[in-house]
């Protein structure tokens, strides 16, 4: 299945599954006994300095998020494993959850492998600069202005609730409708994460379990274009050392 997406006035054609196929029924319906996770190449833009950078985002079947440490079911290739791909996995579509910078003159490929633990099943998608998957940074002009998150570690602790904080301001002020999401990105697989205000810009987040945690705050912004739309979004992100 193809799925048609307007980013940054460029239509971008991506498969909504990856190279390696699923056959256990329609993709949109969420099965929490099928527990696989597909991972996606979204497509590629290229920089003002003419490296590239690569977006990779995922389908989740599962009901819940699905936690997935960076490692045999969770790899990028080449190496290094970690190219900061999630380690928490949300339900549905998601996009662009991360990027990987080549430099000019590349023409490789890069692979994410993605396995639920238990399942025995991997499937992977390979990421190259395909002219078909050529899309606009969806992050790059027409995206909203992010501010106002701390830019270090944060401390906090176990069950106590952290407040956080930011502003947004839309890139088209005229006919821009800004929709908010926090997330836990990546931590501990046992750790949850609650936020007391998810689609809010203010919220608490209160952590379950010790560790080190990365929370997403992504903003999107939807313009009606009349009979089309464009969709930008900015990813902002915090790291919280969560200690007992």
């Amino acid at each position: 299945m193809r799925k048609t997406r307007r980013i940054a006035g460029a239509v971008a054609v991506v498969a909504l599954v990856a190279p390696v196929p699923v056959t256990t029924g329609a993709q949109e319906i969420i099965r929490p006994d099928l527990k696989t996770i597909s991972p996606v190449f979204d497509g590629w833009y290229t920089n003002p300095d003419g490296s590239f950078t690569l977006l990779f985002g995922y389908f989740n079947r599962n009901s819940s998020e699905t936690p997935i440490s960076v490692g045999s079911d969770n790899r990028v290739t080449p190496a290094p494993d970690d190219r900061g791909q999630p380690t928490n996995f949300l339900p549905l579509r998601q996009w662009h959850v991360f990027r990987v910078a080549v430099p000019a003159g590349w023409d490789g490929e890069v692979i994410w492998t993605l396995g639920v633990p238990g399942t025995g099943h991997r499937e992977q998608t390979t990421g190259s600069l395909n002219p078909i998957y050529q899309v606009e940074d969806p992050s790059g002009p027409g995206a909203p202005a992010v501010s106002g998150l701390p830019a270090g570690r944060v401390a906090a602790q176990v069950d106590q609730p952290l407040a956080l904080s930011a502003s947004a301001l839309a890139a088209n002020r005229d006919r821009g409708e800004l929709v908010v999401r926090w997330s836990k990105n990546r931590g501990p697989a046992a750790g949850d994460v609650a936020f007391s205000a998810p689609e809010a810009l203010a919220t608490t987040a209160t952590f379950s379990v010790p560790g080190d945690y990365q929370v997403r705050l992504r903003v999107d912004e939807h313009v009606n274009m009349g009979g089309s739309s464009e969709e930008h979004h900015t990813d902002a992100f915090v790291t919280v050392s969560v200690e007992p």
